[in-house]
């Protein structure tokens, strides 16, 4: 989708460019995305999901690329069991439509967390160290688990995260920001298991990059969850590790 409204604006100055399903089976969804732009002649269309070949070359200069995006469209699409065409008239606009296969397994995964926040959860004789330095994200996940009872312990620094970990044995889980002052989340993680490995490490950052969740995992934590943190995905996640 990405790719295929950036070529649509680019190839359109003026008119609109739409996007949006265009249709839902039990087994196929189907994507739509069309502009009114410039549009690709019909010797064209069969060669542009190829790869270095452009419907524009004549204009290549004048609007860019490298002939590799319709290329890299037709691929992932065809990964994932769909195929991608395109119908165009030059000086009109251009409508690219790809199927993939769908399923409801996500519908699946929100009923089962939704079930979980509908249980009576206790972690009363739980104790969770939270490594925050913003006062305002340390009061959100307070709140968050407020109903849960379970018994919270605050660090504001790497530093301080160590340092209060070794001094209470009781902690069962640690909730381990990235962005911290003085050592960051990765070192602070790295200590942590030097003592205790054994304690589950959660990372949670606001830099849901690719390669993220790799990162921190390498860094020795158990697990990662992303800012702004969900409420129904904080309690599933806590749930897999505070349930023994």
């Amino acid at each position: 989708l990405i790719n295929l409204i950036s070529n649509a604006i680019k190839f359109t100055d003026k008119g609109e460019v739409r996007f949006g399903i265009k249709s839902l089976t039990e087994k196929l969804i189907s994507f739509t995305v069309s502009d009114t732009g410039i549009g690709i002649q019909e010797d064209k269309q069969n060669v542009i999901f190829e790869r270095f070949r452009q419907g524009h070359e004549s204009n290549l200069k004048f609007y860019g690329g490298t002939g590799l995006g319709l290329a890299i469209c037709k691929h992932l699409v065809e990964l994932m069991g769909g195929s991608i065409s395109v119908y165009s008239e030059p000086g009109t606009g251009s409508e690219f439509t790809f199927s993939i296969e769908y399923s409801n397994s996500d519908k699946d995964i929100a009923i089962q967390g939704k079930r979980i926040l509908d249980e009576v959860i206790r972690w009363e004789n739980k104790t969770i160290l939270i490594a925050e330095d913003v006062t305002s994200n340390y009061i959100i996940l307070q709140e968050l688990l407020k109903n849960t009872k379970v018994n919270l312990i605050w660090a504001k620094d790497g530093r301080e995260a160590v340092f209060l970990f070794r001094k209470n044995p009781e902690i069962d889980l640690v909730l381990m920001d990235i962005q911290l002052p003085l050592i960051d989340g990765y070192q602070a993680t790295a200590e942590i298991k030097k003592i205790r490995k054994d304690v589950p490490v959660i990372a949670q950052t606001a830099y849901a990059m690719a390669g993220e969740r790799e990162k921190s995992l390498n860094a020795g934590c158990d697990d990662y969850i992303s800012k702004p943190i969900k409420p129904r995905e904080l309690i599933t996640l806590l749930s897999k590790y505070m349930s023994s």
